[in-house]
């Protein structure tokens, strides 16, 4: 019964307090479970409108248009690529690489701002993403022909961007894809992995310039100390390398970090 002047009013009960808990709990259930739906359409909204944006970039192979972020045929060449530099610098002259590796998805442009943080929340267009872009460190030079060249990407939940080099800790992975593309509008690199490493996000890794050889040949030792999987022949006869980098887990704490040196080199004329 209801109270009417501190009565209780014929035909009406008092409020049970445990059914108006157990209703606040509903309340609070279904707008906790539509927070989550909203959260994880933003999220899938994130890698669809990357992958959109990425899309309407392509390089031709064998005469086929592929576009970036699509996996990579295993037996894709050098001899077989035709990239279009006028159109991809047109859409953003940030763009001063492709990068691929054979049997993976890692097939991106790689652009160079001028830190190493825009390009992080920043597709190759310039569009914002957390996706981020590929990109190269703003201190390597746009030719990408340094002693040490690291080139960073993240590590996408839906095995975009450069997830794939996370798998090159698996041994068998290691050696299957040992091939890499690196193409600038002067030069097509044909490079060989060596070793993946894997380090803390604070470890000292990255190192640009280099007093003379036997620096370097310091540095390369140091850097081959955090392999998980490496080649016997590793460091011998290693003038330039090429660093891909990525989070190894998503509480951006450690770092797989694919080494690769040059096994052939194409001039573009």
């Amino acid at each position: 019964m209801a109270t009417v002047n501190g009565r209780y009013k014929a035909g009406h009960t008092k409020p049970d307090k445990a059914a108006l808990r157990s209703r606040a709990f509903l309340i609070l259930g279904i707008a906790l479970i539509a927070a989550a739906l909203v959260l994880a359409g933003l999220v899938v909204y994130k890698y669809l409108n990357a992958r959109l944006h990425n899309s309407e970039l392509a390089i031709t192979a064998d005469g086929l248009e592929i576009t970036a972020g699509s996996s990579v045929p295993a037996d894709i060449s050098l001899d077989t690529l035709d990239i279009n530099w006028a159109a991809l610098q047109a859409i953003n002259p940030d763009i001063i690489a492709w990068v691929l590796i054979p049997g993976t998805n890692v097939n991106y442009p790689v652009v160079q701002g001028t830190d190493n943080e825009y390009y992080l929340t920043h597709l190759a267009d310039g569009t914002y993403s957390p996706a981020g872009a590929i990109f190269s460190d703003y201190e390597n030079s746009r030719a990408l022909d340094g002693r040490s060249n690291f080139i960073y990407g993240h590590n996408m939940l839906d095995g975009t961007m450069f997830s794939d080099l996370t798998n090159f800790n698996d041994r068998a992975y290691f050696d299957e894809h040992r091939r890499i593309i690196l193409c600038t509008p002067t030069r097509q690199l044909e490079l060989e992995s060596i070793a993946i490493l894997e380090c803390s996000a604070y470890a000292e890794v990255r190192q640009l310039q280099f007093v003379d050889d036997t620096d370097f040949t310091a540095y390369l030792t140091d850097l081959l100390g955090y392999a998980v999987n490496m080649d016997e022949t590793a460091a011998e006869g290693v003038y330039r390398v090429y660093c891909f980098s990525t989070c190894t887990d998503y509480g951006n704490v450690n770092r797989s970090i694919l080494i690769a040196r040059i096994s052939e080199t194409r001039e573009v004329i």
